[in-house]
């Protein structure tokens, strides 16, 4: 073999190590039918997943309720008795100000609710640290603007965010989704729902730093 022709056959194969993952990427991406369309430009966002955690300053973003991921966290709220339906307010979920909590159920047997007795509040940590040893959780609750109320962390479950729902969330312009997020519920010795608004805090202990975010629960 002459030197000419082994070192075009050298740089071939280079360039096929090289080229060929990203071009198994775009044909993957090609095939995908909820990718967006390749020839269209990426642009600023100004439609987002409810629960990105971005923002561009100077911009106004349009939170949207991703179908797939609509219908995966309503599975995940009824599965684990958090209700049959998600709570929303005003057709929009009930997230944190930083979008990182999300309150999905608000549930109490009748009869205690009338008298006065526990509610049990679920929410997903969609990010933002929050981890599963339920003894390292803080939570309080303001409710009817009153001293705030400690709630008792019954459960937090690091639940795999299903590869379709990643999919779904990263064409819709969420840089990085969680490959986990953590589901929580919260009992409360009390009737939330008499004593609105309610303003929840949730803090999570990782020794020297805290994660901490706050979620308006209900509002007048």
């Amino acid at each position: 073999m002459k030197p000419e022709t082994r070192a075009n056959l050298f740089f071939l194969c280079i360039f096929l190590a090289v080229s060929l993952p990203g071009a198994v990427i775009l044909f993957k991406k090609k095939l995908d039918p909820s990718a967006p369309p390749m020839w269209m430009p990426e642009g600023i966002r100004q439609r987002l997943p409810y629960m990105a955690p971005q923002a561009t300053p100077g911009v106004e973003v349009t939170r949207v309720i991703p179908d797939k991921t609509a219908r995966w966290v309503e599975q995940l709220n009824r599965a684990r008795g958090g209700g049959d339906g998600v709570l929303m307010h005003q057709r929009e979920p009930v997230t944190s100000d930083d979008h990182v909590l999300q309150v999905t159920g608000v549930t109490g047997p009748p009869q205690q609710q009338e008298q006065g007795g526990a509610t049990t509040v679920s929410l997903i940590a969609w990010d933002g640290g929050f981890g599963t040893d339920a003894g390292r959780y803080r939570v309080t609750a303001s409710m009817g603007g009153g001293a705030g109320v400690p709630g008792q962390v019954l459960a937090a479950e690091a639940i795999p965010l299903p590869e379709e729902i990643r999919r779904e969330l990263m064409y819709g312009g969420y840089i990085q989704p969680p490959h986990t997020v953590t589901w929580l519920r919260v009992r409360f010795d009390g009737a939330m729902a008499d004593n609105p608004p309610v303003t929840m805090r949730v803090e999570y202990s990782m020794g020297a730093a805290t994660a901490a975010s706050t979620v308006n629960v209900f509002t007048k």
